[in-house]
């Protein structure tokens, strides 16, 4: 796959991911919508983690060292 796609494909789980964590400070959600709009956002997030690794190891990759910092550092804020 071309690392542009696979990029751009991150891109719009991260911003599916953004989106979800906004509706948690909505107070109108039950205890099954939080827990359900979580597990949505665990497995996006599962999803990204499984993109940052096919984007580091693309042979195309041309700034690895900035790739992984700024995979790892997504993560870690997620987390």
């Amino acid at each position: 796959m071309q690392l542009n796609k696979l990029i751009a494909m991150r891109d719009g789980h991260r911003c599916l991911i953004s989106r979800e964590l906004e509706r948690f400070d909505s107070t109108e959600l039950t205890t099954s919508e939080y827990e359900r709009l979580l597990h949505m956002i665990v497995e996006e997030a599962e999803e990204v983690r499984t993109l940052n690794d096919k984007i580091v190891n693309h042979n195309d990759i041309e700034d690895l060292s900035s790739e992984l910092v700024e995979g790892k550092s997504y993560s870690f804020d997620l987390e």
